[in-house]
């Protein structure tokens, strides 16, 4: 693993070498992959999709399941968007 060979140093204090970082909500790896961040987002838009096929399912206006998907769906998939979407792979990216 050549991250694990070298050691970064702050303030003359040698730092730890980890696989993923979480900051700010969004995760990092060591290779800038994003894959754990993916399958992050993936996992949060799985759960609220199943709501937003609930509302569908009541009857509820499609500009009330609009203002959801916004709120809910929207603002997961795009939360940070600009750190990570060019890093991702083709395979990520299609998910």
């Amino acid at each position: 693993d050549p991250a694990a060979s070298v050691t970064t140093f702050i303030h003359g204090n040698p730092e730890e070498v980890v696989e993923e970082y979480k900051y700010l909500g969004t995760t990092f790896d060591n290779l800038l992959k994003f894959s754990a961040n993916t399958e992050e987002i993936l996992r949060k838009c799985h759960q609220r999709l199943y709501l937003l096929r609930k509302l569908n399912s009541f009857g509820v206006s499609s500009s009330v399941m609009m203002t959801f998907y916004c709120a809910f769906l929207e603002s997961i998939m795009t939360f940070s968007i600009t750190c990570w979407f060019y890093s991702l792979s083709l395979q990520n990216r299609n998910r």
